[in-house]
């Protein structure tokens, strides 16, 4: 779907702020990269799809590693806007494979957001 430059940032901005791994305000910096992903021709859906894919990467990354890290900056996802942009395009993944991506979500994130409570009571009792 095609959105006005000020419609893409607010849809961004909402996407930004829908997972707990993202601990970060929506900045002045944040809104200008939207602008400019979406001056370069990147869709809100395809959007949506890299912060699912950055969102889940960064999830299991931090559960293999026991660690509850964040994502502070839209930035953070460039590189997986690339990887849309040339091998995704090239060799694009089934739809199924991004409806099995937002049904796993749920799951690791509440594995993620029990890292902090584990991480929590660590820090506490040490």
């Amino acid at each position: 779907a095609i959105v006005s430059g000020s419609e893409f940032v607010k849809q961004a901005r909402e996407m930004f702020r829908a997972r707990p791994c993202i601990q970060a305000a929506f900045s002045t910096a944040d809104a200008e990269l939207a602008r400019e992903l979406e001056r370069a021709g990147l869709s809100i859906e395809e959007l949506e799809k890299v912060v699912l894919l950055g969102c889940t990467r960064k999830y299991i990354s931090c559960i293999n590693n026991k660690t509850q890290s964040t994502i502070v900056s839209l930035r953070y996802f460039l590189g997986i806007v690339n990887e849309m942009r040339v091998e995704m395009r090239e060799h694009p993944p089934p739809q199924e494979f991004w409806e099995s991506m937002r049904r796993r979500l749920p799951k690791l994130e509440q594995e993620w957001l029990k890292l902090g409570e584990i991480q929590k009571s660590g820090r506490e009792t040490a």
